[in-house]
This record gives structure tokens, C-alpha cells and sequence, in this order.
């Protein structure tokens, strides 16, 4: 089916047909009511004796509380459909799988420990494999899709086979001898050949990782770029440093020109105001000499000024 016919399911907007080599009857969604990514297993039509089946089928599953298990499947309202929850990446697609025993640990000890939590209960998972195993963004994996296997059986039993604990055990072991060889580190092949013989049950392959094996963190599940080796300079931010020095450093130029100008003798106390009027005031032009070119000495005060018309005395007519 193309992505441009796509069903509609009530519920969730359908946004393509997910890449899964197990099966093609899985649609990507996102839940209208929750925001959340989905999967969506088609399972067909079906009368409503078959609906009720698949639905007591899956109950068992939601009693059951481990942090290594995902939540378990659904049934959608309308649709013959089951919701399944998914994470940013599975274990298959992941961009940087497990490259250390320690990391292959920490992917199976958890999966492990969700089986046995599951078999406790009395419950099997019934289709374990890589793509059934979610990382979220924090690299944390879980086992997800529980309950498709019980609900699969519960809508043809006679064709789909129940889920049992020991193919549970069967495809744990095989996950683990697989990503073990993928390593080819030959101490950790010993430990896992060594498991797998002895048909260990998921409890036992989670005690004997963990306690011979250290986990590693598994690498970013989502790599972000790389950073740059200078960081960008944040010039909006320094522009307003940068404004205040400049009228700063403008204040003390203006200052500095004050204090240093010499002050004028005749106005002691402050600057003369310049104006644009060219005629002298009173006062300045008692300051200016006269215009001539007369170099003799002013006659003291008290003297009589000459008579006008008559030249000083000891002057010389011609």
C-alpha cells in the first residue's frame, strides 16, 4: 500500500508505513490525545466475539510493573487495530549499536530481567527480537510490544501459536549469542557460549552478566552535532558595554580639555562667552591700544590735556 493511501484510523493521524523487517502490518502514528509516537498493528476486520478475545488477552499484561518492560500494547477504541508504544530508536536501527561486551550487557541484563518479571507473572512476551527492543533519548533500553504475541493468538489460535517461557528463553539466548559474535571478543564469546549451553533461564543470564560484566552506557542515540572549536561571540550582547565606554571615554576627553585650558586674568572665575557681535564691548575696548602708531608714553594722571589745535610744548612746527 503507498504512503498516499494510507487508512485512516479514529484516534491518531497516520503519517507513513514503518520500515520493520518482522512484519509489514505496522503504520508510524501519533496519538491525537496523548502527542506521542506510536505504532499501529493492523490486524484486520474483526466481529465482535474476536474484539473481546484480543482484549481480555492483553489485561493480563497491564497488572504487571517492571522499569525494564514498556508499556504494554493496546487495543484502539474503534479500529481493529493494536496501539503499540515505540521510543526514539530500536534496537536494529540504532546509529551507534552496542561495540563493547559492557554495552552489549546493558541491552540484555534488562531485557532479561523483564522476562522474568513476566514469567513471574505467569505471562510470556512470545515475539522477542532486536526490533522489539526500544532505546529512549536517554539511551535506556526496555522491552517493548508486550502482549502483540497473546493478542495474535487470541485472533486465530489455531494458526498463531500461545506465547511460552521457554521460546522466551530461546530467543533471549539467541539475542545474546548474536550480538556477543557481532564483538568477537573472545573472554565475553566464552561467558555467553557458557550461558546458551546451559539453557539458562533469564534471571540467571541477568545475575551472570551483571555480576562478571560491568555496563557501559550505550553511545548517544541521537548524536548531536558537533560543536564548533570557537564559540560564536555574542556581539549583541556587548554592544551596550561597548556604547558606555565610548560616551565614557568622550567625558574624560571633554574634562581633560577643560581643566588644561588657562584661565583668562581678567575673568578669574570663569570662561568669556563668545559672541558674533564684531563691535567691541566697553570693557574690552578699554583693554585694546589705539589704533595709531604712536609709541610715546600716556601723561600721567592729573595733567591737563593739551589744547585742541596746539601742538605740546617742545614740539617743533615746520
Amino acid at each position: 500500500m503507498p504512503d498516499d493511501e494510507l487508512p485512516e484510523v479514529s484516534g491518531f493521524v497516520v503519517t507513513g508505513h514503518a520500515q520493520r523487517a518482522d512484519s509489514p502490518d505496522y503504520l508510524t502514528a501519533v496519538d491525537v490525545a496523548s502527542r506521542e509516537r506510536v505504532l499501529l498493528r493492523l490486524l484486520g476486520s474483526m466481529d465482535d466475539a474476536e474484539r473481546a478475545a484480543v482484549a481480555a488477552s492483553l489485561q493480563p499484561f497491564s497488572a504487571v510493573s517492571d522499569e525494564n518492560l514498556d508499556r504494554p500494547v493496546g487495543l484502539a477504541a474503534e479500529d481493529d487495530v493494536l496501539v503499540v508504544p515505540t521510543r526514539t530508536w530500536r534496537l536494529d536501527t540504532m546509529p551507534a549499536p552496542p561495540t563493547v561486551p559492557g554495552q552489549v550487557v546493558t541491552v540484555v541484563a534488562p531485557v532479561a530481567q523483564a522476562l522474568a518479571a513476566l514469567h513471574s507473572a505467569g505471562l510470556a512476551h512470545g515475539t522477542l527480537r532486536a526490533e522489539v527492543i526500544t532505546v529512549d533519548d536517554e539511551g535506556r533500553p526496555r522491552l517493548s510490544e508486550t502482549g502483540t504475541a497473546a493478542a495474535l493468538h487470541a485472533l486465530a489460535p489455531r494458526e498463531i501459536p500461545a506465547p511460552s517461557p521457554s521460546a522466551d528463553r530461546r530467543d533471549l539466548l539467541s539475542l545474546l549469542a548474536d550480538q556477543a559474535a557481532a564483538l568477537g571478543d573472545t573472554s565475553f564469546g566464552a561467558l555467553v557460549t557458557d550461558l546458551v549451553d546451559g539453557d539458562a533461564d533469564p534471571s540467571a543470564v541477568a545475575d551472570r552478566l551483571l555480576a562478571e560484566v560491568q555496563p557501559v552506557a550505550l553511545g548517544d542515540p541521537a548524536p548531536l552535532d558537533e560543536p564548533s572549536s570557537s564559540p560564536p561571540t555574542p556581539t549583541r550582547a556587548r554592544w551596550p558595554w561597548l556604547v558606555l565606554a565610548l560616551v565614557l571615554s568622550a567625558v574624560a576627553v571633554a574634562v581633560v580639555a577643560i581643566v588644561s585650558t588657562p584661565d583668562d586674568e581678567s575673568t578669574p572665575s570663569a570662561l568669556p562667552t563668545p559672541t558674533t557681535d564684531p563691535t567691541p564691548t566697553r570693557a574690552s575696548a578699554e583693554r585694546m591700544p589705539a589704533a595709531t602708531s604712536d609709541t610715546s608714553v600716556s601723561p600721567a594722571p592729573g595733567t591737563p590735556a593739551p589744547s585742541p589745535g596746539l601742538a605740546p610744548a617742545g614740539t617743533q612746527l615746520c
